[in-house]
């Protein structure tokens, strides 16, 4: 644990406790370090931003591999975005990945 915050003295430390141990390896701080896997750091979800008439009136999250048909009728079927919409639709405009503004009528 100290290795990584105070890696000189917790270097000499080690050599001094173990030097006949490490005196034929090389040091841990030539050694690689653990890495991340980067297929777990990324994320497939998203929030969008869901407009009625220009103003926001919620969020929606979804997948980013989502057909933009799909994303056009989810806030739809909210009812919260119903009690805005009274039962009309004019228009959707998707921006994937970043907003639904439905336009009433």
């Amino acid at each position: 644990m100290l290795a990584r915050s105070a890696s000189h003295p917790s270097c000499r430390i080690w050599l001094n406790l173990l030097e006949t141990a490490l005196a034929n390896s090389a040091s841990y701080l030539q050694r690689p370090g653990p890495w991340p896997d980067p297929a777990l750091l990324e994320d497939d979800s998203v929030t969008m931003a869901v407009q009625v008439n220009g103003r926001r009136r919620g969020g929606n999250n979804s997948l980013q591999s989502l057909t933009k048909d799909a994303v056009e009728r989810r806030p739809l079927r909210n009812p919260m975005s119903q009690t805005f919409l009274d039962g009309k639709v004019a228009e959707n405009h998707v921006v994937p990945g970043r907003i639904v503004n439905i336009v009433v009528a």
